[in-house]
């Protein structure tokens, strides 16, 4: 876990795409030739955090407004939901592929829909979770 605070919290990160999940922060950027994607709340605490390196994950759209990762024994869910246009994503973590492990997520503007999309997309393989 500290390894990925020190990932997260890097003064080298290169080519850094981001976009705010309420009071959360989604990136992706590069680290040591290494591409990953990461959520965390920009406070002190540092409750909460994921960092996933992505050419060694499984990436997979799922439905219309989300993607899936799968990470050895952990999927993480990425889902965009829009009610009373209100748009929302939330990344939830399962263990084994069911367990609900933790999640973080918050309000997520027009713009930051379609750059989550574009990030993914180029990383998703064929797969239909």
């Amino acid at each position: 876990m500290l390894r990925a605070y020190r990932i997260i919290n890097s003064k080298d990160k290169k080519n850094i795409r981001f976009v705010a999940a309420g009071s959360y922060q989604i990136e992706f950027f590069g680290l040591d030739d290494r591409q990953y994607f990461a959520i965390y709340r920009f406070q002190s605490d540092g409750s909460s955090a994921v960092l996933v390196e992505l050419e060694n994950s499984r990436i997979a759209s799922a439905g219309l407004n989300g993607f899936q990762i799968l990470v050895g024994v952990s999927t993480f869910k990425i889902i965009v939901t829009i009610k009373n246009n209100k748009s929302k994503v939330y990344v939830t973590r399962y263990l084994w592929g069911w367990l609900p492990v933790s999640r973080m997520g918050g309000n997520i503007s027009n713009a930051g829909i379609s750059s989550l999309k574009a990030n993914f997309e180029s990383y998703a393989k064929d797969l239909e979770a």
